[in-house]
């Protein structure tokens, strides 16, 4: 029974030990761009574009803006006919806002087309 036990705690130290190895980077300390080493399914990009269609009851400027308040983009929105426009935001924005007929609005940025009607 004691040499089962040290045969287990021997094979297990042996997994433990063998297990942790350090991940050996290829040029830890660039000094220039070439001398990056970057994943080829890396993005640079830092925007997103997004589509939007928006529809209202009534004739009304819409103003898209970003979550604090900056002005993106004004258009007229006609009676009960879709307007589309593209809008390029920052790639870390999770929502926009939409100010249309004195209400404001505020939609996730959860699809690279977004379709919203105003009531």
């Amino acid at each position: 029974m004691k040499t089962i036990r040290v045969v287990l705690v021997a094979l297990i130290a042996a997994v433990a030990f063998t297990s942790c190895k350090k991940e050996i980077l290829p040029n830890p300390n660039p000094q220039t761009m070439d001398d990056l080493i970057v994943k080829a399914d890396f993005s640079w990009k830092t925007t997103a574009d997004y589509e939007l269609t928006l529809q209202g009851p009534a004739n009304r400027v819409v103003s898209v803006m970003e979550q604090d308040g900056t002005l993106i983009k004004k258009c007229l929105v006609v009676a009960n006919k879709p307007y589309k426009m593209d809008v390029t935001l920052p790639a870390y924005a999770s929502t926009i806002r939409l100010q249309y007929n004195g209400v404001a609005v505020d939609l996730a940025l959860d699809s690279k087309k977004i379709v919203y009607s105003f009531k």
